[in-house]
C-alpha cells in the first residue's frame, strides 16, 4: 500500500520516524524518485548502535542516498527541528514507526499533524501493539477529521 499511495497522490516531501532495517525508507525513496524537489528525512537515534547502520546500508546499496537524510536523535527532539525548518503544513507524507508506546506515538503524531499538509498522509504503523492501539483509539475520539485507512494485518 505504501508506494502506491505515495505515487497516487504525488507525495514528494516525506519524513519517517524509525529507520531500522530501512525497508520502508527504500519503498518511500523508490516511490518519490521521479519527482523534483523530493526528499525523505528518517529519524532514528539507534541506527548506528542498535541497527548496525543496516537501514543506511540498504539505502546505499539501492542507490537511493541522493535525497535521503538521517537524523540520529530521538523523535521528540528531531520533529520540532523539522517544524522549525519546514514550517507547518509543508510535508506530504509522514510514516510513524518509532517507539511503540502511547506517549511516544502521540508526541510523534502531534508533530506530524503540524508538519503535514492538508491532503497529505500520516501512517502510524503497528497499531496492534498495546500502546499504539491505545493511541489509535485516542485519535479516533479526538481527531475525527482524519480519515482512517485500513490495511491487512
Amino acid at each position: 500500500m505504501l508506494p502506491e499511495e505515495i505515487k497516487k497522490y504525488n507525495y514528494k516531501k516525506c519524513a519517517e520516524v524509525g529507520l531500522a532495517f530501512g525497508i520502508s525508507a527504500m519503498y518511500i525513496l523508490n516511490a518519490i524518485r521521479k519527482y523534483k524537489n523530493n526528499f525523505l528525512i528518517s529519524i532514528d537515534p539507534y541506527q548506528k548502535t542498535q541497527w548496525d547502520n543496516l537501514g543506511i546500508k540498504l539505502i546505499k546499496e539501492s542507490k537511493l542516498t541522493k535525497n535521503h537524510t538521517l537524523m540520529e536523535e530521538k523523535s521528540y527532539k528531531a520533529l520540532p527541528k523539522l517544524l522549525e525548518k519546514y514550517g507547518e503544513g509543508n510535508l506530504d507524507f509522514i510514516f510513524i514507526d518509532g517507539w511503540h508506546t502511547f506517549d511516544y506515538t502521540l508526541v510523534d503524531f502531534f508533530y506530524a499533524d503540524l508538519l503535514g499538509r492538508v491532503g497529505g498522509m500520516i501512517i502510524v504503523d503497528d497499531v496492534l501493539h498495546r500502546g499504539v492501539n491505545k493511541f489509535e483509539k485516542y485519535i479516533k475520539s479526538n481527531y475525527g477529521f482524519y480519515k482512517q485507512l485500513n490495511s491487512p494485518k
